[in-house]
Formats: structure tokens, C-alpha cells, sequence
């Protein structure tokens, strides 16, 4: 498969499928053309944030590795997620400090509530060169909210900036997609910590994404007269189903008839309605 010529297949935003991608776990068959994606974007700053490596071997060792694909099955994105930092040069062979890494971050850094139970690490990410600039935070949300949904345990996602990486390197990669991660405050020992784990540089920057930031925290309760206009947005951009069926009034006259035996629940992110169940004790 060649992929050149990327830039202009999707040379205009209008024309990038956004809304249609597909996300899966990785196949060994994707080794390939993730192998000329990483090509494609081969630039030193890549090189000085996550290292070099092989395409399979990331997809055969990695905890979760997510493709993204348009709907002509284009591989466009993809993502490798581990439960030890391996944003490095290559494998360590170090276990004690990768496998065992809660104890030397907690000291070096502001991350009490993070544990290898909750926690998983972004080890690499990268995007085709056709892929519009604007997009990339939209693409690696998705795959972050594929990963929280993959691993219900999950709370934290890591990802380990290398102190090889300068402001230019995270201008080029990190800045597109910064907006969904924080930085994790440096202790006073930070640099003495980090200088006895092997290839973590004492310079290293560690941010961190909550499960918040990519998956809301979703609310449910009793349905209000006043969710209508949000709950009729939700509808009338899905379906034209359920108003041909049941009447353009139908999600007022369901909140309307909450009683003993029927119940509308509303699921709410941010003070707006998302989503309407109706519940009935009657069959």
C-alpha cells in the first residue's frame, strides 16, 4: 500500500472524515503501513520524544494499541498504551524501575493518586501527514476514550516527555493535543530522584489526562420540564423516528406523565441533558 500523496487525499478539512473513523485494537497485519506512518512523520522531534522502534513490536508487546482507520480502511492515527513508561530509547531491560515506576514518579513527582491499577501510560501516537493539523486533538481524544472504555479501571492516563525533547520537539508534536493533558508538578528532589532510574532523564516531564477530560462525568436523575429543548436537540439530530412515530410532543408529555408507575430519567453532563430513559412498571 502507498501511502504518499497523503496531503492531498486530505488537503481539506472539509473533506477529512472526522465524524466517520473507525478505532480498533491493532492487528499484526497493521504493522506495515503503521511502519510507513511512522515513517511519514520521522522527524527528530518524534525521535527525541518517544525513541525508534519497530511497528510490530509495539503492536505485539503493548499493553493497548489502538489504529484508526477511515472508512476506506486507510490507516490515518495510531496509539500505544503500556503499564510501564516506554517512551525511551527502545525496551529497557530495567524492571525493577519500569515494572515498580508508582514509587520513583510519587517521589519526583505530584502523582499520589496515581498506581499501576489506575493508571496506564501513552507510550506513542502519531498521525498520517494528510491528516489536517485541526484534527489531531479531535483523533487522539477519540482513542483515549477508546482506552478509558477498553480498561473500565482506569482513571489516568501518563505520557512521559524525555528531558532529549526541547520546546521545539513539543511545539511539533505535543501542542496540537496539550489542551487534554495537565503537567504533573516537580517535587524539590525531582531532579535527584530521577537521576538514579536508567534513561529517564532528570530533565523528564511527566502530564497526565484524567478520564474527566475525555469521558464527562455523566449525572443521572429525574427528568425536568426544562430539559426539553436539550433532549429535543438529542433526538431531532439521531432520528426523525420518534417524532414521526410518537408525535412532535412526545419528550414533554413523557417528563409531563412521571407518576408511581412511570419514570423519565435524564443523564446530564455539565448542567445539560444528554440522554432520556422511560421507565414503566407496566407491560
Amino acid at each position: 500500500e502507498d501511502l504518499s500523496g497523503r496531503n492531498q487525499i486530505f488537503g481539506d478539512e472539509n473533506e477529512f472524515p472526522i465524524d466517520h473513523l473507525i478505532l480498533r485494537r491493532s492487528h499484526p497485519e497493521d504493522a506495515k503501513p503503521i511502519g510507513k506512518l511512522v515513517d511519514e512523520v520521522l522527524i527528530p522531534s518524534y525521535q527525541n520524544l518517544f525513541g525508534t522502534t519497530s511497528a510490530l513490536n509495539i503492536i505485539e508487546t503493548a499493553h493497548l494499541s489502538i489504529t484508526v482507520l477511515t472508512p476506506e480502511q486507510e490507516i490515518v492515527a495510531f496509539a500505544a498504551f503500556e503499564d510501564f513508561p516506554w517512551a525511551i530509547k527502545g525496551k529497557s531491560v530495567d524492571s525493577k524501575h519500569f515494572n515498580q515506576w508508582e514509587s520513583w514518579l510519587r517521589k519526583a513527582f505530584e502523582a499520589n493518586e496515581m498506581n499501576p491499577y489506575n493508571t496506564i501510560w501513552l507510550n506513542l501516537f502519531l498521525f498520517g501527514t494528510g491528516v489536517p493539523y485541526g484534527f489531531h486533538k479531535e483523533i487522539l481524544k477519540k482513542i483515549m476514550q477508546s482506552a478509558y472504555t477498553s480498561i473500565p479501571e482506569l482513571e489516568f492516563i501518563l505520557f512521559h516527555v524525555r528531558g532529549e525533547a526541547d520546546e521545539e520537539d513539543i511545539a511539533n508534536v505535543v501542542s496540537p493535543v496539550v489542551h487534554l493533558f495537565q503537567e504533573l508538578d516537580g517535587r524539590p528532589e525531582k531532579e535527584k530522584v530521577l537521576e538514579g532510574i536508567p534513561e529517564v532523564q532528570p530533565s523528564s516531564r511527566m502530564f497526565y489526562s484524567p478520564r474527566a477530560i475525555v469521558l464527562p462525568v455523566v449525572e443521572i436523575r429525574s427528568a425536568k420540564q426544562e430539559d426539553h429543548d436539550d433532549l429535543a436537540a438529542v433526538f431531532n439530530s439521531q432520528s426523525e423516528v420518534v417524532t414521526e412515530t410518537f408525535g412532535e410532543f412526545f419528550i414533554a408529555e413523557l417528563i409531563a406523565a412521571q407518576n408511581e408507575t412511570n419514570r423519565a430519567l435524564v443523564a446530564q453532563v455539565k448542567d445539560k441533558a444528554v440522554g432520556l430513559m422511560g421507565i414503566t412498571k407496566e407491560v
